[in-house]
Formats: C-alpha cells, structure tokens, sequence
C-alpha cells in the first residue's frame, strides 16, 4: 500500500538552477480550504490523492490565483465570477501564501482577496516589501506568458486535455527562443511597428492611408470651390428679387419690435416691485440674526477643536478601565489556581525535603530499576528452570556413571581371576580386563560431566539471585528515601510504577506552578502599566474640560454632554457669523439702490398707466429674450440687404480675386499627394520583407516543437507519430499503422476520448518544455490529465512523466483514481521519482 503525507518533508538536495519552482501554498481560507499547507518536492513529481469533492480542482485553482491572480475582466454573462466562486462560504478569511523561486531568488507571495488591495511579494532572505518590483500577474513576469496562456498550455485537466489553441503571446514567445533572446522582439513585432508607422502632414502625424484620405478630401473640397466660384457668376441676377422681400420682412420686424418694447415694461415693472418685497423681508431676517448672535456671543471662543480629542480620551479610558478590570480577574483566577498547585505540593513534603535535583535523579534511577528489575526476575526463574533441569539431566549422568563403574569393577575381578587360570584362557582375561578399564574410564568421564552440570546450574543461579536480590534492595532503598513505606507482601513493581508517576506528577505541579507565578507577575507588570495610561487619559480629560470651563461637572459622561451642547452653540455662533449674515447683508439693498427702484417702479407706473394685467404673463427676461431675438433678426435682415447690395457688385471681383489662388492650393495638394503615396508604398514593401522573414522564424519554431513533440506522443500512444504543428500552432499526426496524416479536424471528430487526450496531451507538453527550455522553467499542474487512458497506456505515461519529466521540471498531478496509483506504487520507478501527498487527512 502506499504512504501518505499531507506536507511534504523539505528535501535536502541542491537547488535547480531553474527561473521559477513552487515550494510551497498555505492556503487560509479559498473555496472548501481552509488552513491548509502543501510543501511540494523538489526532487520527484508531486501526487495528490484524494476523492472527488475533496478540494482538488480548489487546490488547482488556489495555486493559480496566487500566482497569477484573479482576472480584472470576467465579461461571460451568466457565469460567477472567479474571485466570487471561490470565496469561503462560512465568511472566513480568504486569503492565500505561495513560497516562490523564481529568477535566482526565493519570494513570498501572499494575496488577501478581500483587500481591495490583496498583492504582497516579500524578498525571503531580507523579508522585505518587493511588491513594487512586480505586476500582479507574475507568471506573465518570470514566464512572458499571462495567466490565460500559461493556463493555456500548463494547467491541464481530464475534462479539456483536448482544448488546446494557440495565441500570439505564445507564438511571440516561441519566436523569441528561435531569435535567441528573452525579450518579445521579433519579425511580428517590426511588422507590427510598421503597422503604426506615420505620416507628417501640416505639422501632425497620422497614419499614410489617413494622409492620403485627407489630401484626397483637400483635393476634392478645392474643386467644389471652383466650382461654386462659377455658379455664383451665374446667379447675380437673381439677388435683385431676394432684396425686395427682405425690405418687406424688415418692415415687419420693426413692427413687433415696438409692441415688445411696451411689454418689457409691464413685466419689468411687477419685477421691481418684487424686489422692494424681498428687501423688506431681508431687513427683518437679518435684524433676528444679529439679536441670535449677541445670544450666543459667550460661546464664541468655546474650544470645540477638542471635541475629537475629548471624545477619544473618554473612550480610551473606559477601554482602559475594562482591561485593568479583565487582567485583576485573570490575576484572582490564576492566584487561585497557584494556590491549589501549591497546597498540592505541600502535600508531598518528603519530595519538597529531597529538592528537585535528587527528585529527578531519583526519578531516572527508579525508571532503570522498573525496567531492570522485571528483567532481573526473568532471569532467576529462568535460571531456576534450568537448574532443576540440569541436576536432572546431571543425576542421569551420575546414575549411568555408578553402573560403568559397577560393571567395570567386575570385569576387573572377572580379569584377574582368568589370568590366575592356565594359560589357554589368559587373552580371555586379558581382553576381560581391558573392557573392564574402558568402562571405568567412561563412568569416570560421566561422573565428571554430571558434576560439572549440577555445579554450574547452581552457580548461575546463585548469580540471579544475587543480581535479582541486588535490583529489589536498590528499589527498596529508593523508595525508603522518598518516603514510600515496602512491606514483604508489597508488590515491588506496581509500587515504583506508582511512585514514578507521583514524582512526574509533583513535577509538572511544580511546572506548572512556576509558570502560573510568572504570568501572574507579568499581568501584574501590565496592570501598572495600563494604570499610567488611565492617568495620563484622566489628566488630558481633566485639562479638555478645565479650559472649556466644565471642571466642577461631577460624571465625565455628563461633562461630555455638556461639552458638546456648547460645541453646537459656537458652531451656531460661527455659522451666523460667517455665513448666513455675511449673505444677507451682501443681499440687502444700499438706500441709493432702494431709492433707484422706488423711481423706476414710480417712472413705469407712469408709462404702463392702468394696463397691468398683460406684464404679469410673462418675466421681463423673457420678454428681453425676445426683444433680443427680434432685434437679431432685424439686424440678419438689415445685413443680408447689406450683404446682397453689395455682392451684386463684388461677385465679380471676387471671382477674378480667388480663383487664382484655389488653382495654386489643388496643384500643391496634388503634389503632396504623390509624395504621400510614395510613402505608403514603401511601408507596404518593407511589411511584405518582414512577412516573409517572419515567416521563416515561425517555420523554424515550428521544427523545433514538432521535434520535442513527436518524442512525446509514441511514449503516451505508440499507434501514432510525427506530431507537427503549423505556424498558427495547428497540428497534425500520422497514424502508425497506414501512415496516413490526420488533422485537427479528423482528430477531434473521428478519434476515441483517450486517442485525443494522449495526442493533445503530448502537444501541450511539447509546447511547456520548449518554453522552458530557455531556462525559464514552467511548473506543470495535471488534474487528472490521465483519466481517459487505458490501464497499460496510463502506467506508460506515467511513468514517462514522473521518470523523465519530473526529472528537471516541477509537475503537480492530482488524481481521484487511488487503485491505479496503489497498482504502482511497489515498483521502484515510483518510489524514486513519486511524493504521494493528500488533499486532508480523513
């Protein structure tokens, strides 16, 4: 089975030299994740692991967002924006931590969505703010590629292996490798340039075709000159009837010139009487004003530019008073808790008497002694069995030794009475007495090993019960010291057990003692410290209030409210003061300026007489507008008979005056328009060059893909080679079978799932290698980028990618197939180049 780990260990290896490795994400809160932390390897391919609906796609996308963000532009209607969809539910902190290498340097970069400014980059060896050296997007930084593109080709997942297209920041960036240089200069690029190219035309520039356009226009708006020069030769003849109708309307006009005359009076008049109404009302309004302010003049000099400074020092000090109240009743809850340890340790006074230096040598020594002693009394039983055992087996001896002995005794006997016989029986004695030694010499031997048996059978034992007797009087000497009382019948082992426990115990107390007397030592330090604040607060209300004049008032609370009350009344003061008088005075009419309109109202009584009722319809600048208008229109009228009196004599000479002139402009727009032409023209040929060498290098980059992605595909599908793209990053392959070349289109409408995803898969991954093949290494995430392959197909790819991929690139893959994974996690290619890792620990 394989072992999993939710963080990864750092891994002791040099570093790559590689533009850009993800080390690490903490995830505080994105999506279903929350306070999450993945450390990927270095030196392997990273495998998560998890089921669905476990947050791997979350994950996927929190990697993304912190290093690209999230897009400023999300224009698809019906769809939830990125940052929206991924936001905790529970209202929880959103926010996420990436530990970044990336151009010979290591970074932290953190984002807090719900900033309105989330992007930080701290420099990791210095820990500082670098966010200014940076755009928000910072695969587009290390990578040349934004977050669309690197996504694009980078992210892959199960369910769009096969959406794979091109864009010109891709293409510009596999121009530049082919070009040799980092930086997105190409062929494109000048073709782009001369796109813009301009034009200098009367001291502006704008584009050739705009140029050209305008001088055309020119051209044009000169011919229709000439041509309105000659129809006006031709209609002189005419204006002698125009100027008799315009005498006629002229006549009108004076006309209705005179009746509006006499209706601007009527208006005028009740306008002006209006005006000695309001200068009436004004005189009142201003006298209550400056009877208000004498009322209010006390609080002129109120100092209301304390108020905030007043307002803030109360509230400071009722905070300050609640934290001195919670740090007194956290101080009486830790004394009691102090005083409870305390009379706990009194309770072992016999420990107190040993001190704690000899308590824990005494612990050590009882803990050995608990350990050895169980093994001291294995070894005496032991030693007893095999004692009992061994004077059995040497008693067996002793009895076999007593009959050799026996039988050798009579055939000596039996030896020595043949040899006192004749001598035909002699060798009969002779062998007798023979057979009689070796038999003795065996009882002999017998004897001897069944002694040493029961001898040393003996001696082993008495060294156990020596080591075992040793062990229980040191354990009873320790005990005895530490005031345990061991009687014969007290089980030795559970009464060190007991009193191990008691000394860790008496310990901890004494720990935990010392750790509660010195946070009650520091809260006391911090009450003090609070209560200088509460003074320095105290003193600068006391001084708020005492210039204000409120120091008798006995509740802070009602001196605010006191304070504030007076702070209206001044700012009352000050807005009659400096606004509303100021106003009404510069509206009150002077006596001249009264008397004035007293003369006019007097001067157009007169002239209206009884007739009124008509000026009230409308305002005198209404009727002024009017008047104003008809006098345009008779002055219209007077200058066209002018003009036409006049003209009739001038058509003539100003023919004969411009036409020259328009002549001499259209033959020197003409020429500007060659000159202009002949620019365009050239900025033509030039964009068709670069075309073509454009054309080239796209070509080239071209070769070189389908170079490094035709090795890709026979490891990920053998049924198909030579994967090419176009220069738009159009592919096709050739099936291996019949040679026959297939397509985008046959690919995406005629092969199976897996076919599609093996061969779209090759080509995203040819396209990430050749981009990082310049030295700006792209970190690969594969979301269940295997799921359509067949088992045989999967081991293969996978092993092509953790064995020769992982190797020099970072690749993340995450995966809800935990049995294929378990299928291949004992082969040694997968323990080398894999780092399993899950999602959370269930």
């Amino acid at each position: 089975m394989m072992q999993y780990t939710t963080v990864c260990p750092h891994w002791t290896v040099a570093l790559w030299n590689r533009e850009m490795w993800i080390e690490s994400i903490t995830i505080q809160g994105f999506g279903c994740l929350i306070n999450s932390h993945y450390r990927f390897p270095k030196d392997r391919l990273a495998l998560i692991i998890d089921e669905n609906e476990r947050g791997k796609s979350t994950l996927v996308a929190a990697i993304i967002a912190a290093l690209c963000g999230f897009p400023a532009k999300y224009g698809r209607a019906g769809i939830m924006k990125p940052l929206d969809a991924f936001r905790p539910w529970g209202g929880e902190t959103y926010a996420v931590e990436l530990e970044l290498e990336a151009g010979g340097s290591r970074y932290v970069v953190q984002r807090d969505f719900n900033k309105k400014n989330p992007f930080l980059v701290l420099d990791s060896r210095t820990n500082q703010d670098v966010s200014a050296q940076f755009p928000t997007d910072l695969a587009h930084h290390f990578l040349g590629l934004p977050r669309e593109d690197y996504e694009r080709i980078a992210v892959i997942s199960g369910k769009d292996v096969g959406q794979f297209s091109s864009s010109s920041t891709i293409r510009t960036r596999l121009i530049a490798m082919v070009e040799g240089s980092k930086d997105s200069q190409s062929a494109e690029i000048a073709i782009e340039s001369l796109k813009n190219a301009v034009y200098k035309l009367d001291s502006r520039t704008i584009q050739p075709e705009t140029a050209i356009s305008r001088i055309n226009r020119g051209i044009s708006e000169k011919l229709d000159e000439i041509s309105k020069l000659d129809e006006a030769l031709e209609s002189s003849s005419k204006d002698v009837k125009i100027l008799e109708d315009l005498k006629v309307q002229k006549e009108h006009q004076l006309k209705l010139l005179t009746d509006l005359d006499r209706e601007y009076a009527r208006s005028r008049l009740a306008e002006v009487r209006r005006k000695l109404e309001d200068a009436r009302r004004d005189a009142e309004q201003c006298k209550t004003l400056r009877q208000e302010l004498k009322e209010l003049e006390p609080y002129a000099d109120f100092p209301a530019d304390r108020e905030e400074e007043l307002s803030s020092a109360v509230t400071s000090l009722k905070e300050i008073r609640n934290q001195i109240q919670e740090r007194e009743a956290e101080n009486q809850r830790l004394t009691v808790e102090a005083q409870a340890l305390r009379a706990r340790i009194n309770e072992r006074e016999h420990f107190t008497r040993l001190g704690r230096d000899r308590l824990m040598q005494l612990y050590g020594l009882i803990n050995g002694i608990k350990d050895s002693l169980p093994h001291a009394q294995t070894t005496l039983d032991s030693a007893r069995r095999r004692q009992i055992h061994d004077s059995s087996q040497a008693n067996r001896f002793l009895r076999k030794a007593v009959a050799l002995l026996t039988v050798a005794t009579l055939l000596f006997l039996a030896s020595i009475a043949t040899l006192a016989q004749d001598s035909a029986v002699k060798y009969l004695g002779v062998a007798t007495l023979l057979a009689g030694v070796v038999a003795g010499t065996a009882g002999a031997r017998l004897w001897l090993r069944g002694r040493e048996m029961r001898d040393a059978a003996s001696e082993a034992l008495k060294e156990a019960e020596d080591v075992f007797e040793q062990n229980k009087l040191a354990a009873i000497q320790y005990l005895r010291e530490l005031g345990v009382y061991v009687s014969a019948q007290s089980d030795l082992i559970e009464l060190l057990d007991e009193t191990c426990s008691e000394i860790k115990n008496y310990l901890a107390d004494e720990d935990q003692l010392a750790q509660l007397s010195n946070q009650i030592e520091s809260n006391r330090r911090s009450i003090e410290e609070i209560r200088k604040r509460e003074k320095e607060n105290d003193d600068i209300i006391r001084s708020i209030l005492k210039s204000a004049g409120l120091d008798s008032v006995d509740s802070i609370e009602q001196a605010l409210l006191a304070f504030k009350e007076r702070c209206k009344k001044r700012d009352r003061y000050w807005q009659i003061t400096n606004s509303e008088l100021p106003s009404l005075e510069n509206r009150l009419l002077s006596d001249a300026e009264l008397s004035k309109l007293k003369a006019e109202a007097d001067e157009l009584s007169a002239l209206v007489g009884q007739d009124t009722a008509a000026g009230d319809e409308q305002s005198p600048f209404d009727v002024d507008r009017k008047r104003q208008e008809v006098q345009q229109k008779l002055r219209e009228i007077e200058e066209q008979i002018s003009n036409l009196e006049r003209e009739v004599g001038l058509v003539v000479e100003q023919y004969r005056r411009r036409y020259p002139v328009v002549q001499e402009e259209l033959k020197a727009l003409r020429q500007e328009l060659q000159r202009a032409t002949r620019f365009n023209n050239a900025i033509q040929r030039a964009k068709e060059v670069l075309e073509e060498v454009a054309s080239d290098i796209r070509r080239r980059w071209a070769d070189a893909l389908n170079r490094r992605a035709s090795s890709i595909l026979p490891r990920l599908n053998p049924d198909y080679t030579d994967l090419r793209f176009d220069d738009s990053l159009n592919l096709t392959i050739r099936r291996s079978g019949d040679g026959r070349i297939l397509d985008k289109l046959v690919i995406d409408s005629c092969l199976s799932t897996g076919a599609k995803d093996q061969i779209y898969l090759s080509a995203r991954l040819a396209c990430c290698l050749e981009l990082s093949a310049a030295g700006e290494s792209m970190p690969i995430v594969l979301d269940d980028a295997l799921m359509a392959f067949d088992d045989e197909r999967f081991e293969n790819a996978f092993r092509f990618i953790a064995e020769e991929l992982a190797r020099n690139q970072q690749i993340i893959a995450l995966t809800c197939h935990r049995g294929r994974h378990e299928r291949l996690a004992n082969q040694d290619w997968f323990k080398d180049h894999v780092q399993v890792m899950e999602i959370r620990k269930t």
